[in-house]
């Protein structure tokens, strides 16, 4: 049998327990509710993108890992945490720039933005600063140009950046150099001179570049 006092004890334990349980199911059915909402602005659009909207995304450790191993790291976690939405046609800047104020209320949560293959250019850049915990963007195959790459420098959350088949040239690259945790980009069939790019490994010791 319980005395008065333990009894206490364990309704004061039930009791905290409870609003631990309350309050965790609360935050994931928030998580859930903005998930949905996210989804729901860029199906709302005309556009093709793929993003990845988790704050308990691992970035923190790619800085962490040897180069060999960085390439495997983004694989496993895209995996795990990726949240994609795809249309038939093309973003464009005008359309991302009216996508992105829809998203406002949750740019802290969004750690990743593919735009690989779609229409936009440098006026869509400037945007990505607005979002404090983006570490990864994917602009293979867009119209970026060194203009819009200028708009990336200084980033400090910034950790990897993909530009295969782009226009890019050895100014481009000088911006990046403003990202003081940048740690893998990929500039795959972009026609940037090898000199460039071991130029910019001597800068940057941490920095893994695929180019083929």
């Amino acid at each position: 049998m319980l005395n008065q006092q333990q009894r206490r004890i364990w309704w004061a334990l039930a009791a905290l327990a409870s609003c631990v349980v309350l309050m965790a199911a609360s935050m994931v059915a928030v998580r859930v509710r903005q998930d949905w909402e996210m989804e729901s602005i860029v199906d709302s659009h005309d556009g093709r993108i793929r993003w990845i909207a988790d704050d308990r995304f691992p970035a923190w450790a790619l800085p962490l890992l040897p180069k060999a191993l960085r390439h495997a790291f983004f694989s496993t976690a895209y995996m795990l945490f990726d949240r994609s939405s795809h249309s038939k046609l093309s973003l464009t800047d005008d359309k991302w720039i009216e996508l992105d104020t829809q998203l406002a209320p949750y740019r802290g949560r969004i750690v990743s933005l593919f735009f690989d293959d779609t229409a936009i250019g440098d006026a869509s850049l400037p945007t990505l600063r607005e979002y404090p915990n983006l570490f990864h963007v994917g602009l293979s195959g867009t119209r970026v140009s060194d203009r819009g790459l200028a708009h990336l420098s200084g980033s400090e959350s910034l950790l990897a950046v993909e530009l295969n088949h782009t226009e890019i040239s050895e100014e481009g690259l000088a911006h990046l150099r403003g990202c003081p945790n940048l740690r893998h980009i990929s500039v795959v069939n972009t026609g940037l001179p090898e000199s460039a790019l071991m130029s910019l490994e001597v800068d940057m010791p941490e920095l893994m570049i695929s180019d083929d």
